[in-house]
């Protein structure tokens, strides 16, 4: 199960780690990506490379000198760690496989590809009928992708409206039910990453 995307965004700076060798080992690029309106709230958003081509570190330098976007593809993760100062830091980085120039103007564009196991809101169904229109609304997650001992479960805030949630309704979930999804990221009101969907399908099994 993971959470795989690609999304245009916008670099503000960059800070590197080097291995005995010298040899730039993880390079983390902070950036920040905008919800789908030019008036909706901003989100920010740490880009993780892993030994980065050399190629790669002077496309994300110069974007960060001019302001101009990367287009990423690679997974979601939630990494948590305690800070020099003993503080609880949890985050949301995105681990890339690939960095390329966008030709976007805002840092807006995503598809999330996601796979993993559902939970409704407390006290709240997975689909609630507004007269207007029918929404679905719950978490989503997904196991750890790596052996890093700071890499938990991966958790989103699902959302869907017209369509896609009637699609959802028909489903009749359950707690823990395995399903595929695809959408986009979306900034929330809170400031954190949430998954808009446009598509969900049962995946491989339901658990009960």
């Amino acid at each position: 199960m993971s959470c795989k995307i690609i999304a245009d965004l916008l670099p503000v700076s960059v800070q590197c780690l080097q291995d005995d060798n010298g040899k730039v080992r993880l390079e983390t690029v902070q950036c920040r990506i905008e919800g789908s309106t030019p008036d909706s709230t901003s989100a920010s958003l740490e880009l993780i490379l892993f030994y980065p081509r050399s190629a790669q570190r002077e496309l994300i330098e110069n974007a960060v000198k001019e302001g101009s976007l990367l287009r990423v593809d690679g997974r979601l993760r939630r990494y948590c760690y305690q800070d020099r100062n003993g503080a609880e830091v949890d985050k949301i980085q995105l681990v890339a496989d690939g960095v390329e120039a966008s030709t976007e103007s805002s840092p807006r564009r995503s598809v999330v590809f996601m796979e993993g196991g559902v939970r409704p809101f407390p006290n709240s169904e997975f689909v609630q009928d507004n007269g207007d229109y029918k929404k679905a609304a719950f978490w989503m997650f997904t196991d750890p992708k790596s052996k890093d001992v700071h890499e938990t479960y991966l958790t989103m805030i699902c959302t869907a409206f017209g369509e896609t949630a009637s699609q959802i309704e028909k489903m009749k979930l359950c707690k823990n039910a395995h399903l595929i999804v695809t959408g986009r990221l979306e900034v929330l009101q809170s400031g954190k990453l949430g998954v808009r969907l446009y598509e969900a399908y049962y995946g491989r099994s339901k658990r009960s």
